[in-house]
């Protein structure tokens, strides 16, 4: 009789310790991103739209098949959209799991060959992209200084000191 009490309260201990790891995992999944602010979804008309505005856009195009443990490769947190919205950028996402090969296509004319990626379309020059796994503190400080040139050219635009 011990030895079938002992594996009683043994699955027991196991089940509180498995409900208690799923209420752990749902809670963290749920405050994941808790400040960030909605990003819009992508298309190459809102890419030229904000671009007409003077806008910087930034697009991360992913697929929930690509081979990482985040399907975003890390390019989706808080501090980089908190930089991105401080530079002025319109953050667009792209889900690229259920789409065709033109889409993929697309990437590959801009110079990305892998997903995911993170791409910062500034408002002079090219497009700037960032693979999943790129440390978090370049990619910040890219933005940040695509942003300082932005905002350079935007008041060098309106000085009429001279």
């Amino acid at each position: 009789m011990n030895g079938r009490r002992a594996w009683g309260c043994a699955m027991l201990a196991l089940g509180i310790l498995a409900a208690f790891l799923v209420a752990l995992f749902r809670y963290d999944n749920a405050n994941t991103h808790p400040q960030m602010r909605e990003w819009r979804v992508y298309s190459a008309d809102a890419i030229a739209k904000n671009d007409s505005l003077g806008k910087q856009s930034a697009v991360l195009f992913y697929a929930r098949w690509a081979l990482s443990a985040d399907a975003k490769g890390g390019l989706f947190t808080t501090d980089i959209d908190r930089a991105l919205s401080d530079a002025d950028y319109v953050a667009m996402s792209a889900d690229l799991t259920d789409s065709s090969l033109e889409d993929f296509d697309a990437l590959k004319e801009q110079g990305f060959e892998s997903i995911p990626v993170l791409v910062l379309y500034p408002r002079n020059g090219q497009p700037i992209g960032f693979e999943g796994g790129t440390p978090e503190s370049q990619i910040i400080g890219a933005i940040e200084k695509l942003g300082r040139s932005a905002a350079e050219i935007h008041s060098a635009k309106f000085n009429f000191a001279d």
